[in-house]
């Protein structure tokens, strides 16, 4: 697994806030109902560099991962006039749960991270075996989106009621592999292919200029927790 910088939330989050306030114009053109999902969505990362800011100012750098992510979950929900926000804001403390329940760190994400999109040397052999850690990673990414997915499901059907049944299903794996399909199709870099599939399989996919922000939001987190490296083909 490659060796990567130490890199903290506010670093990482700072990168999206900075593409987001690039691209906000064209975000607010995207939404053909309101108008102003690029302005949302600055709020929401803005909310989301202050609260690691904060962590970080507080001597607590390299802070347990799933703190800060329910910290800034909790702001989002309380933003006002963001549905968006109210959206990530559940997405941030979903994963959170899963996280801790891994005892998984950033920095395991981006060693992960890294291990999926480094360029593959000639000769390499491309099915090499998942550690232990990388196969908490993944479940813990995978647990979360199914989660996020189901409560959003069960939010627009407005049932209020609790949700049974967590973490990923066949249902749901069956979802989540046709979206990895489908993703392929295209064609384009590993990274392409991710990101895509990230955001079918999630709640994101549901709305059109939410699943235009979020490929932009999860292709910066990913360049940024990787350095920039550039990605192997899948």
């Amino acid at each position: 697994m490659l060796e990567q910088p130490r890199l903290d939330l506010y670093e990482i989050f700072s990168a999206v806030l900075q593409a987001l306030r690039d691209q906000r114009l064209r975000l607010n053109q995207a939404d053909t109902v309101d108008g102003n999902h690029g302005d949302h969505m600055v709020a929401i990362f803005e909310v989301a560099v202050r609260t690691a800011q904060s962590e970080q100012a507080a001597g607590s750098q390299g802070a347990d991962l799933s703190q800060v992510m329910l910290q800034a979950s909790r702001q989002l929900e309380a933003l006002p006039d963001n549905d968006s926000a109210h959206v990530y804001g559940v997405g941030l403390s979903l994963l959170a749960a899963r996280l801790q329940e891994h005892r998984l760190s950033l920095q395991d994400l981006v060693s992960y991270t890294a291990s999926q999109l480094k360029p593959q040397e000639e000769g390499e052999n491309s099915k090499t075996s998942a550690t232990g850690r990388e196969k908490d990673v993944v479940k813990a990414l995978l647990d979360a989106l199914a989660d996020w997915d189901r409560y959003e499901a069960s939010r627009e059907k407005d049932t209020g009621e609790p949700q049974s049944q967590t973490g990923m299903d066949l249902g749901y794996l069956f979802g989540a592999g046709m979206a990895y399909l489908q993703a392929r199709q295209k064609g384009g870099e590993r990274l392409d292919i991710l990101v895509e599939t990230a955001v079918n399989a999630s709640p994101l996919g549901r709305v059109l200029h939410r699943a235009e922000s979020g490929r932009l939001v999860i292709r910066t987190l990913l360049r940024a927790m990787t350095g920039g490296l550039p990605t192997k083909s899948s």
